[in-house]
Parts: structure tokens; C-alpha cells; sequence
């Protein structure tokens, strides 16, 4: 904002102070000229002078000197920062008597950053700036090695510089092709070093443009469209699997899709990694080569279950079950019973009890496991929930006997969509189409509404971005009219308030299956 005001006033050639007992218009100054008024000192520092010619005693407004923003810590907060102005420009001599070639000296060392003043020397009433720039020095930038090609700990400092606290970053869960990147408690040697066990290892293999990234168990990471989740694949994708990696700090790397742009970072908000657009979403992760890893004592594929509404037992698949040494979690409706063996395999035991409430409860488990040397350890997500559908419905939502549009909004009503949300099976709805928002044969899907006579006077149901018949896209307008009797098959959202049916597709048009 200031240098808005500093360019408008060269383009006028000067600024004049007023005061509130006299005013003061606009002049091109007689009273005091500065040459140059723009001033490049050298990047490796050194001194420029320029002339000032005054008509009166004149001085340096010390106030507009030194005004380069630097972060400092926090004398009141040591885990914090502060900004505050730091002194890099010297001025010599900053006041005089009048006269026509005053020499004035502008000096400075240099530094990494670029940097710039606008000062300004006042004589009697009037004042004139001096824009002063200096370039960055690179070679007093912090220098890192490059990155090459090995197995690393991608590791997150959850701490303060002087005290870290590392959280290591663990692959998608096996059987999942895309999602966010947990974390867990690295194990931290006694010089401070962090490390973890091989089944957090990442490999980085240098390619043209980069790196890809593959986990312990071969997959590769890349990015798709716009989302911030991380997919992975047995294969190496056509696209989106290339990264720059490079380190931009003393404990950080900066992990970037080629594709895409975004960067890899830890949001502590929701406590896992992902790519983000923006640069400040969270913290970036520090590449720690992968020496001698820890053997994993415990291996659990599958960490994320939902329980229904009932009580029942829940088995969960443990390789190395027989090292576990704690189970740890705060939930009064799970007990754990320890470890059985089910058709050959180790399985963690836990009785739950009914969900009572309506909505879904969770707990987080935390598994550990120690073979007196080395320790593993893991941690279950498992969520219970505490919906049924409503008592009276007289459809059974399948594809021969769909849900009506009454049907569809008393399950949501009774906050029982989640029985049909996002990574469950799909239910299938009918009614006819009463209004069409739109019809995009670009995106290939239609928005739009249905209602049990096709009219918008009574119940409806939003369809989000629907798809044509067996799934495919639409590909023309007319498509899908108004009046038409269809029969949808997808999930039940609600998204900011908004009930709807979502990853959807037309089963029937009129009695039709197909286009044809």
C-alpha cells in the first residue's frame, strides 16, 4: 500500500505537508531536489551517493528508514514469531544547512533477501523520497543437498525447532485407492534422530521432471483432478505420479505434483497429509533417509471399520497379534478380549454394545506392540452406527422395489441416509422428473429433481450430477425430459445442509434399462 502512495507522488514530482492551520497545494519543489531518486545499491554491498540540492536546513525522516520486515521469535512466546523492522541501510550524513550539492551516502552489506526503503528528506515544509533497492545475495541462502533417488521417512515435527516432536507419515491403508496420509509417533533416537519401522518407508526413483513416490507395499502416489487426497496404484499412472522434491529448510521439504502444483503438507487440523494448493495449508514434511528401519511386530491392513447398530463382536486382522503388549483407546461401549485365531489368522478381539443414540460414536484405538527390543504400533479407527431406517417404510430400496421420494426423505429425515452414504452400498430411488436444473453434455451429468407426480408442489428429491444408463455419461440435452418416469441408483449425501442423491446413475427411463 505504500508504494502506491510513493509512485503517486514521483509522478508528481513531490509531496507537500500540511497542517491543520495552514494548507499546503501540490508543487513541483524548488525548496529541495534529490539525483537520483531512484537508488540501486550492489547485491554485494557497498555504498552509492546521490546530490541534494536545499533551500533551507533539511534532515532525514528517520522514521522511514529501515523498514525491512523480518520474523523474529517471540520474546513472549517461544514456540511463536513476531515481525519487526530491522536496520539494513546507513545514511550519511541525515541533516544539513542549506546548499546546492549536498553529497549524501547510501550504504549497505548485503544479504539473502531482496531489499527496499522509501525514505524521505524533509526541508522546512516539504519533503521529497528516495526509493533505495538492493538484491538478494544467493550464495548467503541456506545451501541443501539435492535429493536423490532412496527410501526415506517422510517425517513431520509436530514441536518447535528447539524441541521437536515427530509424527511419521504412513502410507493409504491397503485395499484404499486414494486418501489422506495418517501419521504415528516416530521412534526418536537418543541424538534426536527420528526414524519408524519398514512399513512407512517411501521410495523416491528419479524420473525426467522428478521423482515418483511408491509406499512399502509398491503402490504408487499421484494426483487426479482436484482433489487434495493422494490415489495410489499398483501400476505407474499415466499421469500425475511425478513430484519435485526438494529441501527448503533446515526440518522441511517441499514436496510437489508436477501435474498439478500442489504440495504435500500435514494439516494439523484434521491430523494427516494430503497435496493443497495453497503454500501455508500446513507443515511440510522432512525427508529422513530410511536406515535400518525397525521390523513392523504389528501389521493391521485394514485400520478404519464400521459397526452397526447392534451389539456384536469384531474381529480385526493382525499380523504379529502375539506382540501386542497394550491396547489403549476411551470408549466405555468397546472392551477389548484380547487375541484369537480365526480360520489361521491372528485376529484382535472386541465386544461392542448396542448404539443407543442416533447418531455414530467412534473411538480411537491405539495398538502397541514390543518384542523387547523394538516396538510397533497402530491405531483403529472404529465407528459405530446409530441409525435404522424409519419403521414403516413399504419399499426395500432395491432396484425391482426402490424407494419413493417420500420413502428417500424420511430416511433422511431420520438421519438414516448415512446407511446408504459415501463408500456403502447404493439404494435405488423413483419418481418422476419434475424440474431439470441442468444437462451437461460436457461434464457428462445431469442435475435435477424428482418428485412422486412430477409436480413441484409436494415432496421432492435432488439428484446431484447424475449419470445416463449403466453409469455412462450424457452425451445430449434430450436425454432426460421432464415427465419422465426413472428409477436412480447412488448414495444419500448431505452436503452444507443440503439432502441429496449423490455418485448416481439412471437404472430405468419409462420401464427402459437401456437407450435403446
Amino acid at each position: 500500500m505504500k508504494l502506491l502512495n510513493i509512485f503517486a507522488t514521483l509522478a508528481a514530482g513531490a509531496f507537500l505537508f500540511s497542517s491543520c492551520q495552514q494548507a499546503f497545494e501540490p508543487t513541483y519543489l524548488e525548496q529541495i531536489r534529490i539525483n537520483p531518486s531512484i537508488v540501486g545499491l550492489p547485491m554485494e554491498g557497498g555504498e552509492v551517493k546521490i546530490t541534494m540540492s536545499a533551500a533551507d536546513a533539511w534532515h532525514l525522516d528517520e522514521s522511514t528508514l529501515n523498514t525491512v520486515d523480518v520474523e523474529v521469535s517471540d520474546p513472549q512466546n517461544p514456540d511463536g514469531t513476531i515481525t519487526e523492522k530491522q536496520a539494513w541501510l546507513t545514511v550519511s550524513p541525515k541533516s544539513g544547512e542549506a546548499g546546492d550539492e549536498i553529497e549524501i551516502t547510501l550504504s549497505a552489506t548485503n544479504a539473502a533477501l531482496d531489499r527496499a526503503d522509501t525514505i524521505q528528506f524533509v526541508c522546512g515544509n516539504f519533503a521529497q523520497y528516495v526509493i533505495v533497492k538492493q538484491p538478494g545475495d544467493p550464495s548467503l541462502a541456506p545451501q541443501y543437498p539435492a535429493v536423490e533417488s532412496g527410501e526415506y521417512w517422510f517425517m513431520v515435527n509436530l514441536g518447535t525447532a528447539d524441541e521437536p516432536a515427530w509424527n511419521v507419515i504412513q502410507p493409504v491403508a491397503p485395499g484404499s485407492n486414494y486418501g489422506y496420509l495418517n501419521s504415528q509417533e516416530a521412534i526418536v533416537d537418543e541424538d534426536g534422530t527420528p526414524s519408524s519401522t519398514a512399513g512407512n518407508v517411501f521410495t523416491l526413483t528419479a524420473v525426467e521432471g522428478g521423482f515418483t513416490i511408491q509406499d512399502a507395499n509398491g503402490r504408487y502416489y499421484y494426483m487426479t483432478g482436484n482433489y487434495d487426497s493422494c490415489n495410489v496404484s499398483d501400476d505407474l499412472p499415466g499421469s500425475g505420479s511425478v513430484w519435485t522434491v526438494s529441501q527448503t529448510g533446515d526440518l522441511e521439504h517441499t514436496v510437489t505434483n508436477a501435474s498439478n502444483g500442489k504440495i504435500m503438507q500435514y494439516d494439523t487440523e484434521y491430523s494427516s497429509m494430503g497435496a493443497y494448493s495453497a503454500g501455508d495449508r500446513g507443515i511440510r514434511p522432512y525427508l529422513v533417509k530410511a536406515e535400518a528401519p525397525a521390523p513392523d511386530l504389528i501389521k493391521i491392513e485394514q485400520t478404519e471399520w464400521e459397526l452397526n447398530k447392534p451389539a456384536g463382536t469384531l474381529y480385526v486382522p493382525a499380523e504379529g497379534a502375539t506382540f501386542v503388549v497394550g491396547v489403549d483407546f476411551d470408549a466405555d461401549w468397546l472392551s477389548y478380549k484380547g487375541v484369537e485365531y480365526v480360520d489361521g489368522t491372528s485376529c484382535l478381539v472386541f465386544d461392542y454394545t448396542e448404539n443407543p443414540a442416533a447418531e455414530t460414536r467412534t473411538a480411537e484405538v491405539s495398538v502397541l506392540a514390543t518384542d523387547g527390543t523394538n516396538e510397533s504400533s497402530a491405531v483403529l479407527t472404529i465407528s459405530q452406527l446409530g441409525a435404522t431406517l424409519p419403521e414403516g417404510l413399504e419399499e426395500t430400496g432395491t432396484a425391482e422395489d426402490p424407494y419413493s421420494v417420500a420413502s428417500a426423505n424420511a430416511i433422511f429425515d431420520a438421519g438414516a441416509w448415512v446407511l446408504f452414504g459415501d463408500g456403502k452400498e447404493p439404494a435405488y430411488f423413483t419418481g418422476t422428473v419434475c424440474s431439470i436444473n441442468e444437462i451437461s453434455p460436457n461434464y457428462g451429468n445431469a442435475t435435477y429433481y424428482i418428485s412422486a407426480d412430477g409436480t413441484e408442489n409436494g415432496e421432492q428429491l435432488y439428484i446431484f450430477r447424475g449419470r445416463y444408463f449403466d453409469n455412462e455419461k450424457f452425451t445430449s440435452e434430450d436425454q432426460l425430459k421432464v415427465g419422465d418416469v426413472v428409477v436412480i441408483c447412488g448414495n444419500m449425501d448431505v452436503y452444507n445442509g443440503t439432502e441429496e442423491i449423490t455418485d448416481n446413475y439412471i437404472y430405468s427411463i419409462n420401464g427402459k434399462t437401456s437407450a435403446e
